[in-house]
């Protein structure tokens, strides 16, 4: 469970500007022959209250970067373990199919490019578990919940390359379920790196 620090450190800058403000609204009060204990009451209690205010200005500025920090460690902390997933044993596998697919793909027709990756049914499913993975990444960078910056300099060449290779498939998925946003944050995410 998160919880709220409180910055109780003693910010003396602000004690001595409200004593010295203290000092000369009495001093005020007395020349001018407002010198009453209830006028120094009011004066005091008001500068009680402004030096209140500040502090708890003070603390919620403190709770407000203590928040950024730890998103921005989360976000990071998140995208490591979207690396520590792509580099397990079993990513691994499908990463080595894919490059084998993706290799065979290079001089044939969209047409034979579809029916080359179809043929084989562990096949397309090692593509799209890929596609998958990708899609994951490029919503959890679109989200804010990944650090965009991290991952790129892991994944750029291998998404903009898997897209390239890639897109006459997800196009044909697209056509055939009739859903024109399958791995659609993939693809933005691909040519947004792409134009980099």
């Amino acid at each position: 469970m998160d919880k709220v620090i409180i910055n109780r450190t003693i910010n003396y800058p602000t004690l001595i500007v409200s004593g010295v403000v203290a000092v000369i609204s009495c001093s005020l009060l007395h020349f001018n022959n407002a010198a009453t204990l209830d006028n120094y009451l009011k004066v005091l209690s008001l500068l009680v209250t402004a030096t209140a205010l500040v502090y708890t200005a003070i603390n919620v500025n403190y709770i407000r970067k203590d928040g950024e920090v730890r998103n921005e460690f989360a976000r990071k902390e998140f995208s490591s373990r979207l690396i520590n997933e792509f580099n397990s044993p079993e990513m691994t596998a499908l990463v080595i199919i894919s490059r084998q697919v993706r290799s065979g793909l290079k001089d044939l027709t969209p047409a034979q490019a579809e029916e080359h990756i179809r043929k084989d049914s562990n096949t397309e499913l090692s593509i799209v578990t890929l596609l998958n993975y990708y899609e994951k990444l490029a919503i959890a960078i679109e989200q804010g919940i990944a650090d965009e910056i991290y991952l790129k300099s892991f994944f750029k060449t291998m998404v903009i390359s898997t897209y390239g290779t890639l897109r006459v498939f997800i196009e044909k998925l697209r056509a055939d379920r009739s859903n024109p946003k399958i791995f659609k944050s993939f693809e933005d995410l691909s040519l947004r790196w792409g134009k980099d």
